[in-house]
């Protein structure tokens, strides 16, 4: 972002809801980028992949796999 742009606006209760979302993420354009979802979910948009990094997608939070 540089000096002369506007900060981002930050929705009421912190949510977009789906379609504004998705709106914004199709305004930002095809190329690279780092999109915050909350929490701790990353999307990263690189060299044409979409990769979707959240740490907790399972049935419990650890970096120990359950044996």
């Amino acid at each position: 972002m540089h000096e002369d742009e506007p900060l981002a606006r930050v929705p009421a209760h912190h949510f977009l809801g789906y379609s504004a979302a998705e709106n914004a993420l199709i305004e930002t354009g095809p190329g690279n980028r780092l999109t915050w979802l909350g929490h701790s979910a990353i999307l990263l948009c690189l060299g044409g992949w979409d990769i979707l990094y959240e740490p907790f997608l399972s049935d419990y939070a650890t970096s120990v796999p359950s044996c």
